[in-house]
């Protein structure tokens, strides 16, 4: 891969997103995955993006080695052409670890992508893996650590983490001096295999079985607040992305509300990572009283960083 192209970060997630964006092709082809699977789809050729129209021509110097698809794939297709270049080599690494990662997760995906914005589906991933498993969706903390860093200077502040699941974002943060961390999620069986996992050699953090669109912290309780994919989930449901499903709009706007009172005024901040373009987020984030920052990290595959501060 020529060095000016950035590959995309190896993250459990995004193959998990791909692979079942792959089962739902198998079911209709004009089946519209969500934005951040399109546009994984789009970089590696398989097909669709995002709305289920033309799959965007790759350029050469991002895949020399490539031809992308001419139209949307089945996903029977798209498994023999993953099967294919999985035996090609290191040129492509990137979906021969695909290929791999499918075969190993199949007994944790979920039959529809849409799943992703279950409670069930999480709470029967979690019984299923051991508790040293974690899922870390896009970035890692050493990936964002430095601007972390920088947007939360005080290692005292009071963090919210939304939707923390198994992620070792908590740990590492707390690992590195943010010892006043707190974690929510909706399923009751990673909360409390977290508390089990972190009760000795990280004490501090508190962990609670809470859904972010209702949290009963009282107002004004948190300097920072922090989601990294955890509104995607809530994404998932099938539709336009263009424009999304009234329960899409409906959750993504509970939990930014919930976030905004639960955060200090003024000097709140509430950071969100994820990889959907500002065109499909700025409904969501743009309230009277707050400034939004965004920040487009990496090169040719960009995630963002969305900052709103109160």
């Amino acid at each position: 891969m020529p060095p000016t192209m950035q590959r995309p970060p190896i993250t459990y997630a995004g193959y998990a997103d791909c692979a079942a964006a792959l089962s739902d092709l198998a079911a209709d082809s004009r089946t519209r995955s969500t934005h951040h699977v399109g546009l994984w789809l789009d970089w590696m050729g398989c097909g669709g993006n995002g709305r289920g129209g033309r799959v965007h021509r790759l350029p050469r110097t991002a895949a020399p080695h490539y031809k992308p698809a001419r139209h949307v794939m089945r996903s029977a297709e798209a498994q023999r052409r993953l099967s294919r270049v999985a035996r090609s080599g290191p040129r492509i690494s990137l979906l021969r670890d695909l290929h791999l990662l499918r075969a190993m997760s199949r007994d944790v995906l979920p039959q529809k992508n849409e799943q992703y914005g279950t409670k069930e589906y999480w709470d029967q991933r979690y019984t299923q893996e051991s508790e040293d498993v974690s899922f870390d969706w896009f970035k890692s903390y050493a990936d964002v650590a430095d601007i972390l860093r920088e947007l939360i200077p005080d290692k005292g502040a009071r963090i919210l983490m939304l939707g923390c699941g198994n992620s070792k974002l908590s740990e590492e943060m707390y690992d590195d001096g943010y010892n006043n961390i707190v974690n929510t999620d909706y399923s009751a069986v990673v909360v409390e295999k977290m508390k089990h996992k972190h009760a000795e050699a990280r004490p501090e953090m508190e962990w609670h079985e809470m859904d972010i669109r209702d949290l009963t912290f009282e107002s004004e309780s948190f300097d920072v607040a922090i989601d990294k994919g955890t509104m995607d989930a809530m994404m998932t449901a099938k539709g336009d992305v263009w424009d999304p499903p009234p329960e899409v709009i409906q959750n993504c706007n509970r939990e930014v509300d919930e976030v905004l009172r639960v955060l200090r005024k003024p000097g709140g901040l509430f950071i969100y990572l994820t990889f959907g373009q500002p065109h499909f987020r700025k409904r969501y984030l743009t309230r009277p009283g707050t400034s939004l920052e965004v920040r487009a990290l990496g090169e040719a595959f960009h995630y963002y960083l969305y900052i709103v501060r109160t």
